[in-house]
Parts: C-alpha cells; sequence; structure tokens
C-alpha cells in the first residue's frame, strides 16, 4: 500500500506538463436525453495517446547511469511508441518488445522513433526477452504496473476535475489497469466519493476483472480479443489494490461493440480513433451503461476517455 501513498498526481502533471499536450474535453451526442456526453481526446495527446504521460514520468526521473545504459518495455504499440518518444526526447537507448502480430504502424512508428524492436511470436515471447534485458542492466518502463505509469496516467483526471468538475462519472477502458488505476485515484482524491468510474474490458480479456475477484494479480490462460492495447496477460497488484476501492463498477465488451463504437466516434469527425481508444464510450452507444446510474436522475454528466488514435489504416478500411 505505501506504493499507493507514494504516487503523487499534482508532481507528475508539474514535471511533464510542458512535453504533454491538455487535450480537449468535447461535447458528443450521447444519444440517451439522460446522458450528457463528453469526450477527452487523448487521441490527439504527444504520440497520439495518453501512453505520452507515464512514459515521460518515468523518462524525467532516470539517474544519470540509468540513461546511459538505456530503458526496455514489452508492448502492444502505444506504450512502446510513447517510450521510445520520451527516450529519443532525452538520447536514451530503448528496446521495445512486441508482438510479431502487432499492427505495423507501431511497430515502425517505434522504430521511426529510434528504437530497436523485439519481435516475439507471442505476448509471453516478447516478455521474457524484456525480462532477460533488465535482467542485463536496462531498465524497465512498465506498460501499467508500476507507481511511475500511474502517476502519468492519472494525470488525465486532474485535468478532467479542473475542465469540468460537475463531471458524475468517467469510462476508462483497462488494458493492464494502469490508466484506470490512475485516473479513479486522481478523480477520488480530486472531487471525492461522488465521482463514479465505470471500467470496461473486453469479453476475451477480462484480466482486471478476474483480478479483482481474486484479490490479487490474475494471470489469463489465454486472450480471446481481437482488441489490441486491451489484452495483456495480467494486471498488476498494485492496479488491483487500487480499483477495488475506487471503481464502481467494470463492464465486459464484446469486439464487435467495440468496433461499432470505433467506426461512431470517426464520422464526420477530423481524428482517428483506434478500437482500444473506441472502448470507453462503447456503454453509451450500446444501451449497456448501468441502468440504475441514470434511474433517478434528470441528466447524468459523463466523460469517456478516447485513449488512443494509432490505428492501422487497414483496420479502419475493414470496419
Amino acid at each position: 500500500m505505501q506504493k499507493i501513498y507514494s504516487i503523487d498526481f499534482k508532481k507528475a502533471l508539474q514535471r511533464i506538463e510542458k512535453h504533454i499536450v491538455k487535450t480537449p474535453l468535447i461535447d458528443f451526442e450521447s444519444g440517451n436525453p439522460k446522458i450528457k456526453l463528453k469526450l477527452k481526446l487523448e487521441c490527439l495527446q504527444k504520440t497520439n495517446s495518453f501512453k505520452a504521460r507515464g512514459a515521460m514520468n518515468h523518462i524525467l526521473q532516470l539517474s544519470k547511469r540509468q540513461k546511459r545504459k538505456g530503458v526496455v518495455s514489452t508492448s502492444s504499440g502505444n506504450h512502446g511508441k510513447a517510450v521510445s518518444w520520451a527516450a529519443k526526447k532525452y538520447s536514451v537507448p530503448a528496446t521495445i518488445c512486441m508482438e510479431k502480430k502487432a499492427y505495423k504502424n507501431k511497430i515502425k512508428a517505434c522504430q521511426d522513433l529510434g528504437a530497436n524492436v523485439f519481435l516475439g511470436s507471442s505476448r509471453k515471447e516478447a516478455e521474457d526477452e524484456c525480462t532477460k534485458l533488465v535482467e542485463q542492466g536496462l531498465t524497465l518502463i512498465h506498460p501499467y504496473n508500476s507507481a511511475k505509469t500511474i502517476e502519468g496516467a492519472g494525470t488525465i483526471g486532474l485535468e478532467i476535475a479542473e475542465q469540468w468538475p460537475e463531471v458524475d462519472v468517467v469510462c476508462v477502458a483497462s488494458g493492464g489497469g494502469g490508466s484506470i488505476s490512475g485516473i479513479s485515484l486522481a478523480l477520488k482524491r480530486a472531487l471525492g466519493s461522488k465521482i463514479k468510474i465505470l471500467g470496461v474490458e473486453p469479453k476475451g480479456s477480462p484480466n482486471l476483472t478476474k483480478g479483482l475477484e481474486a484479490g490479487h494479480e490474475y494471470f489469463l490462460k489465454k486472450i480471446e480479443t481481437e482488441i489490441q492495447g486491451l489484452c495483456p496477460l495480467s494486471t498488476g497488484d498494485i492496479n488491483v489494490d487500487i480499483c477495488k476501492e475506487n471503481v464502481e463498477k467494470i463492464l465486459l465488451l464484446d469486439d464487435c461493440d467495440i468496433f461499432k463504437t470505433q467506426k461512431k466516434l470517426m464520422e464526420n469527425n477530423n481524428w482517428i480513433v483506434e478500437p482500444a481508444g473506441a472502448a470507453a464510450a462503447t456503454p453509451i452507444f450500446n444501451d449497456l451503461f448501468p441502468k440504475s446510474w441514470t434511474k433517478n436522475k434528470k441528466e447524468l454528466n459523463v466523460v469517456a476517455i478516447v485513449s488512443g488514435g494509432n490505428a492501422d489504416q487497414s483496420q479502419i478500411r475493414n470496419l
């Protein structure tokens, strides 16, 4: 629990704010008369995802020795791109361990930013390679199971609290749990218990749901989702500890509903949204939002975080 108490979102924001964008919070038609919806467009963040926040928060706290030796991480793409970007800014060697089936545009983005990219035949092979490199002295920048990553993600919560203090519910997608942990904890600290957090995961990758049921980190035996970015094998203990106290509900979503929402968010708009980035808004557009939360409300103020915009063009064409 000491790791949680040491998390300081305000200091993290002061540390990274000159490197990142304060992303817009825009009105968007919900299709539900009881929901006033705003979208937090992290797809317009540096590197086109919220991951830039946690990556930069890590890089800025490296020692001189760690900078010389370099950093390493596993990633399905967005975290890898963010680490590559932040490392390049400070001339830190970076290695990103990914699956071969990761979207080609994300692999290329890491390479274009100067990172060494290892491509494994599976997520486990990529993670095993990452472990070997950490043992050789590289510093791990974990995509979700790290207080520094959680601090970075939580700065989104601080921005929402400032931009719309009247917000009632914030919807957040969970892959490894770093973003939902940081955002939920930051919002509860800023706005108190009145704020509700609605988490979402793909049905085929319910690692946070299983972790909360077990009360500790849970390792999935198999992944059965096509939503890249929301399908690590586990979430970390620190995320389970934070979410069990700060997240009111987690919904499990069908991939097809996430893809439908991705298409809806991009229609007539000039931003790109990837499937994982569309997941948080999916309950609102597919009649999955908890009805008990709107039952006695004239209108509920809801934010959905559009977490990333690094969509592969071939995937968009197939929508």
